[in-house]
């Protein structure tokens, strides 16, 4: 059980750092992304403790599915990030600013 406590101070911690980096450290999209991912692994480790807490499947099922959505954002964003970088060769949100249409 306190083991469990352990866990569930580890992951608010991830949680909160990414929700702090996504809201309040924007200085480029490289930062964005890593604050996204820790505040996504943060939640998945919330449901994965919380489903063996219960002694229910649901909670490592959703652990799955966020993990695996993670690493799809990862990809995705990572690649849209160095197309731009080549084009523009700068990642900064001002530049991403010029984008609106």
């Amino acid at each position: 059980m306190k083991l469990l406590l352990i866990g569930f101070a580890c992951s608010h911690i991830l949680l909160i750092t990414g929700l702090y980096g996504l809201f309040f450290r924007r200085d480029n999209l490289i930062i964005t992304m890593i604050s996204l991912e820790i505040a996504l692994l943060g939640s998945a480790t919330l449901f994965a403790l919380a489903g063996l807490m219960l002694g229910d499947l649901s909670g490592l099922i959703m652990f799955l599915l966020l993990i695996t959505l993670a690493g799809v954002e990862s990809a995705l964003g990572l690649a849209l990030v160095i197309s731009y970088y080549r084009l523009k060769t700068s990642i900064k949100w001002s530049a991403l600013a010029a984008l609106r249409g």
